[in-house]
């Protein structure tokens, strides 16, 4: 049988929905649950209908239209923040050494370093490691927070936030792809934890291949939740200063 041919950078970061699909929960995780029944019951609860006809007024100046504006740019910033330690974790595999691996447990104090670099200095393999995991929990207290405190709160007016049956195309869209990412993000994290307990089971390929699963719904999500949050889509059911009440 021929060997697959690996993923590249630039293949893992093709934002595609398709791999939405293609990624199975592989972990007793029971991240389905994540949101709490309150923040369902709040979100269900309340008055989903908006008008289909209804578009807000154009802004009639520039502090208008950077109102309008402020949930897709902060929401962007967040996401630029990942998409480049995704970026900056796949190249530094690709200087993990072998001969490293015996400087897994090594001291943290090389971990500045490391961050300025970008290199693989004598123990270099712990500092990766540690990045990684850092690299999850930063997503999964991102998401937590969106699910929690932002998305109950857009719910209410956009189908793309509701939780619920999928009745129509863009229902519960968003969260559906939450749960894909963290799926993908178990996978990684439990590569991650197996390869701090045996250093020399610690293979670069096979984690840029558990990352190449995982890319493409992660920077189509990244992308597209912050398109459903510019102006136009906002203007389709909010007013401006329904717009200055929201979280972010």
């Amino acid at each position: 049988m021929a060997a697959t041919t690996p993923l590249t950078l630039a293949q893992a970061i093709t934002p595609s929905r398709e791999a939405c699909n293609a990624l199975k929960v592989n972990s007793n995780s029971s991240r389905s649950t994540r949101m709490s029944k309150s923040s369902r019951s709040r979100t269900n609860d309340d008055d989903n209908s908006s008008c289909s006809d209804f578009v807000s007024p154009p802004p009639r100046n520039s502090t208008e239209q950077r109102e309008w504006d402020r949930m897709s740019i902060r929401m962007n910033m967040f996401h630029t923040h990942f998409r480049q330690t995704f970026a900056n974790v796949w190249r530094m595999s690709e200087k993990v050494s072998p001969d490293e691996l015996q400087d897994f447990l090594d001291y943290a104090e090389e971990f500045v370093r490391s961050l300025l670099t970008l290199g693989a200095p004598a123990g270099s393999t712990t500092i990766f490691i540690s990045i990684l995991l850092a690299q999850v929990h930063h997503l999964e207290g991102h998401h937590g927070i969106e699910e929690r405190y932002i998305f109950p709160v857009l719910a209410k007016k956009m189908p793309e936030f509701r939780v619920g049956p999928l009745s129509d195309r863009g229902m519960e869209e968003h969260l559906e792809e939450h749960e894909q990412i963290h799926a993908g993000m178990d996978r990684y994290q439990d590569y991650i934890r197996a390869a701090r307990a045996t250093p020399t089971a610690f293979s670069p390929e096979k984690l840029r291949e558990i990352m190449g699963s995982m890319g493409p719904i992660l920077f189509y999500h990244l992308d597209a939740e912050v398109e459903t949050l510019k102006a136009d889509n906002l203007k389709r059911y909010y007013t401006l200063d329904e717009v200055r009440r929201l979280p972010m």
